[in-house]
């Protein structure tokens, strides 16, 4: 399993995944399918992410370029928290 922690203005810390990541925000994990994307952590796509269920915070992504749409929503929805967000 991969995961990173974002501190949440002195709260506690954010678990974050960005996906497609052509940059990546500092304490993000990055995933990205394509070889030149030099910010991904993991190359991977967002079909079959290596988190448990409720693992993260936040989910960012160019949800329009992903492959499979409804099978990337239904993915980053098992891992992000019931309270989490999915930005694209």
């Amino acid at each position: 399993m991969v995961g990173q922690s974002l501190m949440n203005n002195g709260q506690s810390p954010q678990r974050v995944l960005e996906v497609g990541c052509g940059s990546r925000s500092p304490g993000a994990v990055g995933i990205d399918i394509n070889p030149d994307a030099t910010a991904a952590d993991v190359r991977a796509t967002s079909t079959a992410l290596a988190f448990i269920d409720n693992a993260l915070t936040r989910a960012h992504g160019p949800r329009h370029r992903t492959c499979g749409i409804s099978q990337n929503d239904d993915e980053v929805h098992r891992v992000t928290k019931p309270v989490g967000k999915y930005i694209w």
